[in-house]
């Protein structure tokens, strides 16, 4: 087929070995057999997911078609599992496992193009950011494995003629019949209704509506990166600072950094980003503040008991305090953003000091609030007393007077580190 030439010609180096995912029905029987045409052996790996009596033997029957082929032939059978994603989280632990015995440059399946059509339909009535309805790419890098799908142009009945003509016979899975399974159901019932209601074919449109999708995702994955940059992943979460961005760039960026949840929430959290709204909790573990946004993976840090200010290491509930002596002239003073990423310091001169939890933020609300400190984070950190008094903290920035006579090291130490013991 021209579509598997045209797309071997970009891709492949010409040395290095394939590796096929071979099932021997109709889609992976084409795509060997216009490997072949083009002068390529691959190498054939073969799962039996164990769910039919006959695969054992339809096993057997392609590994003596490799035989007579001159190709390799890998196979593994599995214990049953009727469970889709798990069948194909097998198949793709069996591919890696060959990856790493041999350096293929990539495998290679024969997904087509109505496979887009119905995997775009099936995200479309879940609901799925536009970005993300195309659910194939030719070519996607999945850990160790590169997947090259050399058909997506191809569609079922194109495929079905190429193997008449070339009086090929395949393999019929009775399973991709079976309406237990939605990808069954889709091709034997969901598809066909949609086009004898409409009075055409709806696959292509759909396959179409999924490689628009790709380049929608790729569009705003060059919008985004600059600000995805900028993320600070921290020991209990990551945090995104202000970004002009407009409100489908910003969803996109949130669901780069990993941000799936709800749609409802997901467009609260948007407006509550792009409106710059204060301390603005969205779900459980969610905060925006003044264009910042926040998301909680860990619980925030504990600070226990009141430590003063000597040289030694001290422990307080998550956190390792180390304190050590110095005549330095060069003040240090770190701010909110170092607490985020676990481990910040500060200098402090000649006197008796104490670190403790504030009993009041009111006193230093408003310097907090114009270093525009996240109002989630200033109950949990403490801040420098002399005799009873504030006397600084570490989330403004700001330094104490005074030349240097200690320096303060925290450091985050969950509860049950090794660096605890």
């Amino acid at each position: 087929m021209d579509a598997v030439k045209k797309f071997l010609k970009e891709h492949w180096d010409q040395k290095s070995p394939l590796l096929l995912g071979y099932s021997g029905g109709n889609d992976s029987k084409a795509l060997l057999y216009s490997l072949l045409e083009y002068g390529i052996l691959p190498h054939l790996a073969h799962v039996d997911h164990g769910w039919r009596e006959e695969s054992l033997q339809e096993a057997l029957h392609l590994s003596q078609e490799a035989e007579r082929l001159g190709l390799p032939f890998h196979t593994i059978r599995l214990l049953p599992d009727r469970r889709e994603v798990a069948a194909r989280e097998k198949r793709l632990e069996f591919f890696a496992s060959l990856q790493k015995k041999i350096p293929f440059q990539a495998l290679l399946l024969a997904h087509h193009a109505d496979d887009e059509a119905e995997t775009t339909l099936k995200r479309v009535l879940e609901g799925a950011h536009l970005a993300h309805l195309g659910g194939m790419k030719p070519v996607f890098a999945m850990k160790e494995l590169i997947l090259w799908r050399p058909l997506l142009e191809v569609n079922r009945k194109e495929i079905s003629t190429y193997l008449e003509n070339k009086k090929l016979e395949s393999i019929q899975d009775a399973t991709n019949f079976d309406p237990a399974y939605l990808r069954a159901r889709m091709r034997t019932q969901i598809f066909p209704h949609l086009s004898a209601l409409f009075g055409k074919e709806v696959a292509g449109n759909l396959s179409l509506l999924g490689k628009r999708a790709h380049e929608l995702n790729d569009y705003l994955n060059r919008r985004t990166n600059e600000a995805f940059q900028l993320v600070m992943r921290g020991p209990w979460g990551l945090c995104l600072p202000p970004c002009i961005l407009e409100p489908i760039e910003l969803r996109h960026l949130l669901q780069r950094m990993g941000i799936f949840c709800h749609r409802s929430l997901l467009d609260d959290l948007v407006k509550a980003l792009l409106e710059r709204q204060p301390n603005r909790k969205v779900g459980s573990i969610m905060v925006a503040d003044r264009g910042w946004f926040f998301c909680l993976s860990q619980p925030q840090p504990r600070f226990l008991e009141p430590v003063s200010v000597k040289e030694g290491v001290f422990y307080s509930g998550d956190w390792r305090i180390e304190i050590v002596s110095s005549g330095n002239d060069v003040q240090s003073a770190s701010d909110w953003r170092h607490v985020w990423l676990g481990t910040f310091s500060l200098s402090v001169p000649e006197g008796m000091y104490q670190i403790a939890l504030p009993p009041n933020l009111g006193a230093f609300r408003k310097m907090l609030n114009e270093k525009k400190v996240p109002a989630f984070l200033r109950p949990h950190l403490p801040a420098i007393y002399q005799e009873g008094k504030w006397a600084g903290d570490f989330l403004s920035g700001q330094k104490i007077p005074g030349n240097e006579k200690y320096r303060i090291h925290f450091f985050y130490v969950p509860t049950g580190s090794s660096l605890k013991k």
